[in-house]
């Protein structure tokens, strides 16, 4: 797509990011929420399904149709009025999305992880192959055909994956149903051969076979109205009471993307910059710079998440103690993690953008690699920030999260205008910062308002640690001139670096590891480096 192309793409990506959060509502959070419940009393399921389906179904035609209406308006508002071919063809993918994603919290609700883990890889695998064939194909006849070539992937995809999701839940609607009917079967046949020992005997099982047909073929009445079942009110305030905050939180972060793509590229023009190249830079800060930050966000959220169902365990067992220990492990753990590799980004910047982003001109080359030393602190402030979002929810205080996330969004969309305005993408870079710092400053005090976490001791210790390995890197750097090269050599130096400093300041204590995943590795690590611990408990 090259950099215009890769600009034209994030354009239209986080409006349908937007819209697809809006049109989902957090439904099918709180359907998986509601089904594992009801499911765990023995109530009948199908009906809460039946109407979270139809709920997103009319929300996905609803927001499908308001897209491809607004198309030529969003467009003409981003800067760029070829976009509005690509808001037509992505438009439909909305409506597929909520389908899967109310199957998705069907499945998830009844603890079948199975087909959302499959539907996953079905619709990259399809996104990949049909987005990159049709960008391909198109490409010869302009950008933005290449573009849409590979919006188009995206809504192939959803169209694949939601018959996925369909055909796994006729399969194991038919499976539940067969497996009944060999169970009447089987009884029925017990009948009979025990039926032959007397007549007696044979009367009443031909009784109780009687009795048992009539309840199977009650209970087959019953799934097929199951459906048609009326949700009561206060049921379905239940679940709005789980969605709505989930859905606030959810839509809050496409939110501010898509102002980015509605202010970034006309303050760049303003500044003094063609539409195409403004596009283009716009494109490197959106794609390939937030793809590797929020890399390393991915990873740190999947580790210290991990604590966070324990952090709700021991609020619904008032155990407060439990509460402060596992929310400030989970924090530093974002620390701990995110420091690291926000300075390797940062050093090792041109080497990232130079082996993942060859086909980038020299300009673009140095505006990514200065973009991506700005904005990699937000490696650390996004992890924290939206580790301190889930101890909200674990503790049911998501309004604080909201108005956190809103007030870094009002402050970021006041610098997008002023900074980008002045300094051009750079100032977009700087006021990219602006929303995860706020917020997580404002999470930071109202979390301690609420439970009494404070900013954690070590974060000097972190930093320290950070800096001696950012300067070990740097070194390495110097030495080789291979791209890829330097970044493996480096990333191997500065993580051994960066484990043994954070061993030796007792970053990960013994009292930490008990909770973290690889245990028998940090043990060894521990007493490895931390040996003379070990050498007094011996004595």
């Amino acid at each position: 797509l090259g950099a215009e192309g890769m600009g034209m793409y994030q354009l239209v990506f986080p409006v349908y990011a937007l819209f697809m959060v809006l049109a989902t509502a957090g439904i099918p959070t709180s359907l998986s929420r509601t089904v594992a419940e009801k499911r765990a009393l023995g109530e009948n399921v199908k009906k809460y399904f039946a109407v979270a389906m139809c709920a997103l179904l009319v929300l996905g035609l609803a927001f499908g149709l308001l897209m491809g209406a607004l198309s030529d308006v969003l467009a003409k508002r981003q800067g760029n009025a070829d976009t509005r071919f690509g808001f037509l063809i992505i438009a439909p993918a909305i409506t597929f999305v909520c389908v899967i994603s109310g199957f998705r919290g069907y499945f998830q609700g009844q603890m079948y992880m199975l087909p959302t883990a499959l539907s996953n890889v079905v619709e990259q695998v399809v996104k990949l192959a049909v987005g990159i064939g049709a960008s391909y194909a198109l490409a010869k006849k302009g950008v933005i055909y290449a573009v849409c070539g590979a919006l188009f992937g995206v809504t192939v995809s959803e169209i694949v994956t939601a018959a996925y999701m369909g055909a796994t839940y006729l399969f194991r609607s038919k499976k539940g149903k067969r497996e009944g009917l060999a169970a009447q079967i089987s009884l029925q046949g017990y009948d009979m051969q025990s039926g032959g020992e007397n007549d007696v005997l044979q009367g009443e099982t031909s009784v109780r076979g009687d009795k048992n047909r009539d309840n199977a073929d009650g209970r087959s009445r019953s799934a097929k109205k199951a459906r048609f079942e009326k949700v009561s009110r206060g049921e379905l305030k239940g679940m709005l009471k789980v969605a709505l905050p989930i859905a606030a939180v959810a839509a809050l972060m496409p939110l501010a993307n898509f102002f980015d793509s509605v202010i970034i590229v006309n303050m760049l023009k303003a500044f003094g910059l063609k539409q195409s190249v403004a596009t283009a830079q716009y494109g490197i800060i959106s794609g390939p710079v937030n793809s590797l930050i929020n890399m390393p966000v991915v990873v740190i959220m999947s580790l210290a998440v991990a604590v966070v169902p324990s952090v709700s365990a021991s609020r619904a067992t008032r155990d407060i103690d439990g509460v402060m220990l596992k929310s400030s492990l989970c924090v530093r753990l974002a620390y701990l993690l995110g420091i690291p590799f926000a300075f390797y980004l940062a050093v090792f910047a041109r080497n990232v953008i130079g082996a993942l982003y060859p086909a980038l001109s020299e300009q673009n080359t140095i505006v990514a690699v200065n973009v991506l030393r700005i904005t990699a602190a937000n490696v650390v402030f996004l992890s924290v920030m939206q580790i301190y979002v889930s101890l909200f929810q674990a503790v049911d205080k998501t309004k604080y999260a909201v108005f956190s996330l809103i007030a870094g969004i009002i402050v970021k969309i006041v610098l997008d205008v002023v900074l980008t305005m002045y300094i051009g993408i750079n100032g977009a870079a700087i006021a990219s910062l602006a929303l995860p710092v706020v917020a997580y400053f404002c999470t930071l005090v109202s979390y301690y308002k609420i439970c009494g976490l404070r900013l954690e001791k070590n974060v000097g210790l972190n930093l320290l640690s950070g800096v001696i390995m950012a300067l070990c890197g740097i070194a390495v750097g110097s030495l080789i001139k291979n791209d890829v090269a330097s970044l493996a050599v480096g990333f191997a130096v500065c993580a051994v670096v960066y484990v043994w400093l954070a061993f030796l300041f007792n970053l990960v204590g013994k009292d930490d590891i008990p909770h973290l995943p690889l245990k028998k590795l940090l043990w060894a690590l521990h007493r490895t480096i931390r040996f003379w611990e070990y050498n007094n408990e011996t004595r």
